[in-house]
Parts: C-alpha cells; structure tokens; sequence
C-alpha cells in the first residue's frame, strides 16, 4: 500500500498553538494585508492556523517523502508533556528540559520567517559550497567527474548542484567545468538538517528559565515564535541574537502567562517573575519579531498600536504568489539539479562559479 504523504505542513505546531486557543479556534492579527476592509483580527481553527500545503515535502529517488514533517511530529510527540509541566509549574526534569530544549531548536529553523530571514545569508556560503565541489572535481580526469556527478551521498539529496563540462579548454591540460545550485527550498532544508542535527547541541549547554509574566499581561505569540534577542536598551535592540553569542537571550513565549528563556553565557533562575514593565516590553518585542501573523487568545487592542498592519496589494500578491508556487518552483528547478548531477546541454549564463580542472 502506497504511504499517505503528510502535505498539510504546520510551521508551528497544533499542539503548542492550543495553548492559546478556546474550543480549538484562536485568534490572528495579519501584519500585511491587501486592502484596509480586511478585520484586524481573524477567528479561525488552529488546524488551518500557521500552515501551508507541502511546505516540508521534498523529492528523493523520484519520490515525494515527507521525512522532515515526521522528524518535527518526533520533536513536538516529546516536547508535549514537558510544555505542560512548564505552562502548569509542575516540576521539571532534566529529560524535560532537553525535550523542550530540542523542541525550541527545531522551532527556530522551522517556519518560512527563517528561510526568508536567511536567504541572502544561504547566498553569502554558496561559493563556499562550490568551491568544496570545486576542489574534490580537481583531483579527478573528465571521465571520472562523469562518473562521481552520479554517486550522490546524503547531503547530495539535498544540496541542489550541478556540474557541466563544456568545451573551453584553456590549455591541452585542462578544461572548464561550470557549477550551476540554487538558494532554494532544497538549499533550507539542508540548512534545517545541519542546525538541528549538528548546532542545536549549542542550545544544551544553556541555563534556561521559565518566566512568568505579571498580572494583568497576557503574552501573543507568531509565526516566527522563538525570538534571538540582542537587547542593549529601550530603543536599541535586534533579532539578530546568536545561538552561542555571549549576551544574547533566547525566549520563546509558551503560553499567554509563559515563556520560556536563557541568556547566552549568563544563569538566572530556574523560575523568572517579570515585573509589569518587563511582561509588557516581551509583549511588544514578540509582536515586533513576527513575520506575517500574530496570534493571541483574544482581539488584544494593544498588538495592533505595537504593530500597525500594512495594506500593500502589491506586496501581498508577491508574498502569497511566492509561497503558493513554492512546492512547484522547487520541483520544477531544484529537482532536476538534484536528480542529474551532470547536465550536458549548453551552459546556463545564471551559473554560479566556474572552475578550471
């Protein structure tokens, strides 16, 4: 029987969105919309809430597989209890907290905010890429490099690049051969892969905290939810806080009196009472550092006067154009690259490096 592909992709999860919701519907703010009839708030059910059709699934051995969605469904499975024990202040374990450790991890990478957030950077270490590709293709005669272009290892299932031969020979000695990868879907989830596999171990070494926000403030949450904070002042602060960068705080809100926080280098306590100011400050940062939604348990006046919408038609058709057809564009242009290390038909002037061999 052939396997049910899991399409229905959330980048943030039920389970951890209910913690906001009243009979399974929760409350969103749009941050960009089309025009200025659309409500300030939405009532919708968390089941269609932060999601998208086949934001996950990628192609291996020609087959679509939905390994990253069942990956993530492991995480959120071991994080489920541990996020209860922390939104009830029950006591916790060290399993818990590596559990929901693991699962603040995955929750940083996971959302399309990250992939548009780090694109330009995905550019900025593509030559590095090409020049590793480069450097291995060196060493090897042209009937080898059209031998080793299909030996594909794990990272090659994810890493859209391709290599041509072409006919420029600069010398008797050697020829050119053009390397052609794009910063894509693929290019994210090889990105996803190494974080979690390779750099979330960062996030272990912490002394984390569960913060409790004061009477009368009840935190939202978004579609990018774990804020890396670098705060230096009232008006002087970025999201730009790095996972091992000494300062930094990490804070991810759980619940709307909950959250869960470290700062990079420094221990609090493992219980946090922030004071009135502090619980509206996270209120405001959290607003700030959403990508295109807000979710609250309630139509909370004050995220709109933290964060007035913007109405661009424009803009809105481009976003949702390219999220709509990011599963086609994949497939139609990463997977090729993916599948057929070695193309041979005549060179494409958008390659990205060229080397001599």
């Amino acid at each position: 029987m052939e396997e049910i592909i899991k399409r229905h992709n959330h980048y943030v999860p039920e389970m951890y969105l209910n913690n906001w919701a009243h009979e399974k519907r929760i409350y969103s703010y749009q941050l960009l919309v089309s025009h200025n009839n659309v409500p300030l708030w939405n009532h919708s059910a968390v089941k269609n809430t932060a999601s998208i059709d086949n934001l996950y699934v990628r192609v291996s051995k020609g087959n679509e597989i939905d390994d990253f969605e069942n990956e993530f469904m492991k995480y959120e499975t071991a994080a489920k209890e541990p996020l209860l024990k922390a939104c009830t202040d029950q006591r916790m374990t060290p399993n818990d907290w590596h559990e929901l450790i693991g699962f603040v991890a995955t929750q940083i990478v996971r959302t399309p905010a990250f992939f548009f957030r780090t694109k330009d950077k995905m550019k900025e270490f593509l030559p590095t890429i090409l020049d590793d590709i480069g450097k291995k293709l060196a060493i090897l005669t042209p009937e080898e490099i059209k031998q080793h272009s299909h030996k594909k290892t794990s990272a090659d299932d994810l890493i859209p690049a391709a290599v041509r031969l072409t006919d420029i020979k600069p010398d008797n000695d050697h020829r050119y051969v053009e390397i052609k990868t794009i910063a894509g879907k693929s290019l994210w989830l090889f990105s996803i892969d190494h974080l979690i596999k390779k750099t979330a171990s960062i996030l272990h070494e912490h002394k984390w905290s569960i913060i409790s926000a004061s009477n009368g403030i009840k935190w939202p949450t978004s579609d990018d939810p774990v804020l890396c904070l670098n705060y230096y002042g009232k008006n002087d602060y970025d999201f730009w806080g790095g996972w091992g960068n000494p300062g930094s705080e990490i804070i991810m809100p759980i619940s709307p009196r909950k959250a869960l926080y470290t700062q990079v280098g420094k221990k609090h306590s493992p219980c946090l009472n922030y004071t009135y100011e502090e619980s509206l400050l996270l209120k405001k940062l959290i607003t700030e550092h959403a990508f295109m939604y807000v979710y609250a348990s309630d139509q909370d006046v004050e995220i709109p006067l933290f964060r007035p919408r913007i109405v661009d038609i424009e803009e809105y058709r481009r976003i949702m154009k390219e999220l709509s057809e990011w599963h086609g564009k994949y497939k139609e242009e990463e997977v090729p690259l993916l599948e057929k290390r070695l193309i041979t038909d005549n060179p494409n002037p958008n390659y990205d490096s060229r080397r001599k061999l």
